[in-house]
């Protein structure tokens, strides 16, 4: 029965010679998902008794509504019943729109869970760190060249005075 039932459906919605897709049939199945679609959006704001998760459903259906009714028209209605099919070409406005409400709630009160927050940091308390720990590596450096400078002098002295060196493995004298 489901056979026969989408083989009439085919024969019921046959394309018309130009169009490059059967947009009776294609408008008669993707129509009533893409309004379900919105209602279910916009439902489950208007029901959604915490005001975080409301917000947050109502800022997801003010940016996925309005494109996806735009689509609806621009894509199926109108190639199918006033046969204008260059209109999808405006679509990128309406998606402009979208990815501006995406953005600028993003910043305000997060976006489908996701929020973007910049923070300035204290450059004093940093750059306050940074100096310190350059201070202190500085001075490590300077007391191991003055450490390296003091027995390269003792080692120059030892030398030309011919006195004994004592080695550090086995401490004898040689």
């Amino acid at each position: 029965m489901g056979t026969a039932s989408a083989l009439a459906g085919t024969f019921l919605f046959e394309p018309k010679p130009n169009d490059p897709i059967p947009y009776g049939y294609v408008t008669f199945w993707a129509t009533p998902y893409i309004l379900t679609g919105i209602g279910l959006l916009l439902t489950a704001a208007y029901r959604e008794r915490n005001s975080f998760l409301r917000r947050s459903r109502f800022l997801v259906a003010a940016a996925a509504a309005p494109t996806l009714f735009f689509a609806l028209f621009t894509l199926y209605l109108f190639p199918t019943f006033l046969g204008i099919y260059e209109l999808w070409r405006y679509n990128a406005w309406v998606i402009a729109f979208t990815i501006a409400v995406i953005i600028g709630s993003s910043f305000r009160y997060g976006f489908m869970g996701l929020q973007i927050s910049i923070q300035n940091q204290k450059l004093d308390y940093t750059l306050r760190a940074i100096t310190s720990g350059t201070s202190i590596l500085n001075h490590a450096i300077k007391n191991d060249v003055g450490k390296i400078r003091l027995f390269g002098e003792k080692i120059k002295s030892d030398a030309a005075t011919g006195s004994p060196i004592r080695s550090s493995s086995c401490g004898t004298w040689k």
